[in-house]
């Protein structure tokens, strides 16, 4: 979606750093999607793989709706010579997935 306010868009998190942006700079690329239906499997991914590997599963992922800043020439500068923060307007987490109990890989 886009308009005067922006584009709507979709990532997920530890929800570890519930209360912090996801965009923060922790080595990890950020992952963003058109539809939270897009984050969410993309969530469930997370959980496959995360058993598939033998890794630590998390306590929960949260799904987080961003908004970003008007597209203009400013807003691109300020995202090329600065960080995604400075291009997202407002988030929100929308839901907490907690892992399954048990996943069929």
């Amino acid at each position: 979606m886009s308009d005067a306010r922006g584009y709507i868009f979709y990532t997920y998190s530890s929800a570890a750093k519930t209360g912090e942006h996801r965009w923060y700079d922790d080595g990890v690329d950020n992952e963003f999607f058109e539809s939270e239906v897009s984050a969410r499997e993309a969530v469930e991914t997370v959980f496959r793989e995360t058993i598939r590997d033998g890794e630590a599963m998390p306590t929960a992922m949260c799904i987080v709706k961003i908004e970003t800043v008007s597209l203009t020439k400013e807003s691109v500068l300020a995202l090329l010579n600065n960080d995604l923060k400075s291009f997202v307007r407002v988030y929100e987490v929308v839901d907490t997935v907690n892992p399954p109990k048990q996943i069929q890989t």
